[in-house]
């Protein structure tokens, strides 16, 4: 049996579980039952649904889908490196075709951030510095 709520005694709070509580919402089920008979004891406590704690200093990418790589390169990638970017671009998207997302993007987005250190700044797009003639990786085998 899975634990529907914990009780903190001391602050008279009830914590759901959010399995729980979203199966609470749906009227009808036993788990809406079961919250009825929870309210019925518990009435001088507090309810509140478990937040799931979220790591703030987690580097988080929204925004940085393929379209946005081509586009970055295109932008700051010095001219005698554009070609050659945007095609080891294309090899890596093509040669992972047959590999599941959630396993693709991430090592293309680690070889592009390798590449693109300035994105890398607390997770956020910046305005990136013009890249100059430096050497980039190019193998994702250094990734792997």
């Amino acid at each position: 049996m899975s634990r529907d709520f914990t009780l903190d005694f001391s602050t008279k709070t009830v914590t759901l579980s959010s399995g729980f509580a979203k199966q609470a919402r749906k009227q009808g089920t036993p788990e809406y039952y079961r919250f009825l008979e929870y309210l019925k004891i518990y009435s001088g406590y507090t309810f509140k649904e478990r937040q799931i704690k979220r790591n703030e200093s987690q580097n988080r990418y929204k925004g940085m889908d393929y379209d946005f790589m081509r586009e970055y390169i295109k932008r700051h990638e010095a001219e005698a490196y554009v070609g050659l970017m945007l095609d080891k671009l294309e090899t890596l998207l093509k040669d992972m075709e047959g590999i599941s997302k959630d396993h693709c993007y991430p090592r293309i987005k680690h070889w592009f951030i390798l590449n693109y250190p300035e994105l890398k700044e607390a997770g956020k797009f910046v305005e990136a510095r013009k890249v100059s003639g430096e050497d980039k990786v190019v193998s994702i085998d250094a990734v792997a």
